[in-house]
């Protein structure tokens, strides 16, 4: 059975970021195992959703020039688990208006 890596069952919190985000929307995923959110998104008729790993947020967030959309931080995603590189991406995002 596949759930959200946190502790215990899942919560919705996943589901109900995925059914509110733009269409079109990245959304980074607080792992580089996509499986669970892909399907999940697939589950949801999200397919328009572009799932991607933390180490998106080192140069990934760049080609937003090139591939507009917005851009959702999955809620279990830990600024402790990321490394600076993805730090800045954050800060980056959220100082162009794309990330809250």
């Amino acid at each position: 059975m596949d759930y959200h890596p946190t502790i215990g069952r899942g919560t919705g919190r996943t589901t109900e970021q995925m059914k509110n985000a733009a269409t079109g929307a990245f959304y980074v995923w607080c792992n580089r195992d996509l499986n669970y959110p892909k399907r999940l998104a697939q589950r949801l008729g999200r397919s328009d959703l572009r799932v991607v790993f933390p180490g998106w947020l080192r140069v990934g967030w760049r080609g937003l020039a090139l591939y507009p959309g917005d851009v959702v931080l999955d809620h279990a995603i830990q600024p402790r688990q990321l490394d600076e590189e993805q730090q800045r991406g954050i800060v980056e995002l959220h100082i162009r208006g794309v990330v809250p």
